[in-house]
């Protein structure tokens, strides 16, 4: 029975480059961020730890979005992650 190889989550290559790390495809970047809650029209505040989506489904609400966080990497390919959020 042939050994069964699991897919790395990070996919770095042999050395840094000085690149966000990519997981599948996805790049992952941490940034801060002025709030997490963030006053709604729809609701009364919502609650982002992120920015950005690593499935890029053509249907969701939220795509429009990049044009206020505009990155190289097309909808669905990006991920910002707020690290400050306990502050």
């Amino acid at each position: 029975m042939a050994k069964r190889q699991q897919a790395g989550l990070f996919d770095r290559g042999d050395a840094p480059t000085g690149e966000p790390p990519s997981i599948r495809g996805v790049t992952v970047r941490e940034v801060t961020c002025k709030s997490l809650l963030n006053r709604s029209k729809i609701g009364d505040y919502s609650f982002n730890c992120y920015t950005g989506c690593g499935h890029g489904c053509v249907y969701c609400y939220a795509r429009y979005m990049q044009r206020f966080h505009p990155h190289a990497e097309p909808w669905g390919r990006f991920v910002d992650v707020k690290i400050n959020a306990a502050e």
